[in-house]
């Protein structure tokens, strides 16, 4: 089992490598943290046995940056994407696989378009739906998107795409993207040992009492209010 985190150093904005933390204190086979950073040519380039391929949340400057090093692995990215390996992508790092930022290009792998508003910094609580699993998390971003035809969670409550409130994220055969920021995997144990499962790996969930019960109480709080943007902050 090996696991990629991409640009390590400069995608941990919201403390999102507690992801792959936590990934890694479920797993009980053999695991290989590979963690590529800033300025290195990632392992997935020239090696095929990468079962996971995770990146959080930046600062804006750098997904400039990572579009362009990437740019030069389009092929092998989407060939990875069809052949099912794993894709986890957090916070606005997901945006740097649809077609554009603004007005710069970037991989263009998916449809979607990321528009920024610097003058207004969205920040909320989110509830949604995937496959019959509830999920909950966190939003902190000056972008948002539009034309995805590919959604990875239904809204319930709080904000979804731009152009479309009743979806969040991407969601393409194993690829996962969201803008949820921070330790979504913590948060959401249920969708976890979805994850794992679909990795076909022999796990053990970490913590799994307390962090159930931690999200029961987070759900229902989340739930007994009429709109989440009086979580607003």
């Amino acid at each position: 089992m090996k696991i990629e985190y991409l640009y390590s150093d400069v995608t941990d904005l919201y403390g999102d490598s507690f992801n792959i933390e936590y990934l890694l204190k479920c797993i009980t086979d053999d695991v290989e943290l590979i963690k590529t950073g800033f300025d290195e040519e990632p392992y997935f380039v020239k090696n095929d046995d990468v079962n996971l391929i995770y990146m959080g949340s930046m600062m804006e400057r750098y997904q400039d940056v990572i579009i362009k090093q990437l740019m030069q692995y389009k092929d092998r990215i989407e060939h990875l994407i069809e052949k099912g390996t794993f894709f986890l992508l957090t916070g606005n790092s997901f945006e740097i696989f649809g077609k554009k930022i603004d007005d710069n290009k970037a991989l263009g792998i998916f449809n979607f378009e990321a528009i920024r508003d610097y003058s207004h910094h969205h920040n909320s609580c989110f509830l949604g739906d995937f496959d019959g699993m509830k999920i909950v998390g966190f939003k902190s971003q000056f972008s948002n998107s539009i034309n995805n035809d590919l959604p990875f969670i239904k809204v319930e409550k709080g904000f979804g795409f731009k152009d479309n409130n009743s979806i969040e994220g991407v969601h393409y055969k194993n690829f996962f993207g969201t803008y949820l920021i921070g330790p979504l995997l913590i948060l959401n144990p249920d969708f976890t040992e979805y994850l794992l499962k679909q990795l076909a790996l022999n796990y053990k969930m970490a913590y799994y009492q307390d962090l159930k019960k931690a999200y029961i109480v987070r759900l229902q709080e989340f739930q007994s209010y009429e709109k989440l943007a009086e979580f607003k902050h």
